[in-house]
């Protein structure tokens, strides 16, 4: 059981999170055990000779290079999600309140377990397995927002290599830090997500000591850059909003620890009955810069039954200031393919041509005929048995053709 004691300490230490009941109970009851332990426990001296040999802890030891071995060693600049996240990388997944931190981390995750296109804009260069730590909302929740957001992303979820884990417990314990070099070891991940922060924190580290969370940061993320996978973390902004950038996280150490960062905030007042969201996206890093991006995210109507958002889920993607959406982009992309394949293409391949899921696709194809750019006419072609056959395909309305339009358009 918590008290009020407890629940006025965690006020104090995470201001902005309202804690599930049961990871209440466990960071109260760690921080009561680390209270008691330091009123019992001698400081120990920094040259306490440690009871094994030099050879014996020769694998606790720093690694030392030469030169040769550094420079023989791997440094490739590779891509996961291009222009967004490099491999290996480390950083935080930020943002204000009712931002949808969770939404777009699972668009994340899914993008780079699958290889399909994140918000129809940035491709994946090395997709791979994902290992997501989910501490908030329980399997249930999770599992309904995961399919709506696969069947948004035209993803079939038995074919992706996404494993959630729903079990919780401090970075710092061996129960986490075992399972974590299991996943890392057996899957070999691309990428490993925590969300959130606070629920995997444990109350035995100092929240506002910027060298014990420094410490504890990155002791998280040294196993998983050795392993060569990328990790993101899940953290909240503060509330002040008088700082920008990576300065808002509220964590100590957060701004110096990340290596890359995607920070959400609002451009303007959502409409949380209907689930529409107006974000701002600041994607950065310190190995290659950064883009600011405005992105509208319908999440469906709220349905106060179920406390949950239900219905279709869409979004759209523009450079700040830009005033150019990722739907832009995406006709542009089909367009291009049907230029170059005047007469080839149906809507599946002008799909593969532009490197798009098909269900958005087929509304851009669509849109690009019912502007007038594209026009439709059967062809000549055949069956796998050799038999002929009539399709559709797609040309530009400028490119002539021998083709009877057949009142298509």
């Amino acid at each position: 059981m918590t008290t009020v004691e407890d629940e006025e300490l965690w006020d104090d230490e995470y201001p902005d999170e309202e804690p599930e009941e049961h990871i209440l109970e466990r960071w109260a009851e760690e921080h009561r055990s680390l209270l008691d332990a330091q009123k019992g426990a001698a400081k120990p001296a920094l040259d306490d000779p440690s009871p094994k040999t030099l050879e014996e802890r020769a694998s606790d030891l720093f690694h030392r290079w030469n030169m040769a071995d550094l420079l023989a060693a791997d440094r490739t600049f590779k891509w996961t999600v291009r222009g967004m996240l490099v491999r290996p990388t480390y950083g935080m997944v930020g943002g204000e309140q009712k931002t949808l931190k969770s939404y777009v981390s699972t668009f994340i995750d899914l993008a780079c377990a699958t290889g399909v296109d994140l918000f129809d804009h940035f491709t994946i260069d090395d997709p791979g397995p994902v290992v997501s730590y989910v501490g908030e909302g329980g399997r249930i929740p999770f599992t309904r927002r995961l399919e709506r957001i696969a069947s948004a992303m035209d993803i079939t979820l038995a074919d992706a290599d996404f494993h959630p884990t729903f079990d919780v417990a401090p970075v710092s314990s061996l129960t986490f830090n075992e399972s974590l070099m299991r996943d890392l070891d057996e899957l070999n991940p691309a990428l490993v997500h925590i969300d959130p922060w606070y629920a995997y924190h444990g109350a035995q580290s100092e929240g506002k000591n910027l060298y014990a969370e420094g410490s504890l940061l990155s002791g998280l993320s040294q196993p998983c850059i050795d392993a060569g996978a990328s990790l993101l973390v899940n953290h909240h902004f503060n509330q002040t909003g008088g700082s920008k950038g990576i300065s808002r996280l509220t964590m100590a150490g957060a701004q110096e620890w990340v290596d890359s960062w995607i920070l959400l905030a609002h451009r303007m007042e959502p409409d949380v009955p209907q689930g529409k969201f107006y974000l701002e996206l600041n994607i950065g890093s310190r190995q290659w810069g950064g883009s600011t991006w405005e992105l509208d995210i319908d999440v469906g109507r709220f349905d106060p039954d179920t406390a949950e958002y239900d219905g279709a889920i869409s979004w759209d993607l523009r450079r700040s200031g830009s005033g150019q959406s990722s739907k832009h982009d995406g006709k542009v992309r089909i367009l291009a393919a049907i230029l170059e394949h005047p007469g080839e293409l149906g809507k599946e391949e002008a799909a593969k041509a532009a490197g798009m899921n098909l269900k958005v696709a087929r509304e851009l194809v669509q849109k690009l005929q019912d502007d007038g750019h594209i026009r439709l006419g059967l062809v000549d072609s055949e069956r796998s048995d050799g038999r002929p056959i009539k399709v559709w395909r797609y040309w530009p309305t400028s490119e002539g053709s021998d083709e009877p339009d057949d009142g298509a358009f």
